[in-house]
């Protein structure tokens, strides 16, 4: 599963099913600026460009869960 980034190009699927019309029901998304709209991808919510997909922003999808979940970077204690 790929993990997108910030400032990445979208280059899967552009399916209206995995566009996310019920943003204010998912923690940690917020209105769409104008021109964009978010998706979902695996893990990962994408804060995309419309017109050329260009991905403004990343929030990890969290399923079943009350508490985000981020990913730690190996050597770090998780802060949850």
């Amino acid at each position: 599963m790929k993990h997108w980034r910030r400032g990445d190009y979208y280059s899967g699927p552009r399916e209206q099913r995995w566009m996310v019309s019920d943003w204010r029901g998912r923690r940690g998304l917020w209105a769409p600026p104008v021109g964009y709209y978010w998706m979902q991808s695996g893990e990962q919510y994408l804060l995309m460009a419309a017109a050329t997909s260009l991905i403004a922003g990343v929030v990890a999808a969290t399923v079943g869960s009350e508490a985000p979940t981020y990913p730690t970077a190996p050597g770090y204690a998780s802060p949850y």
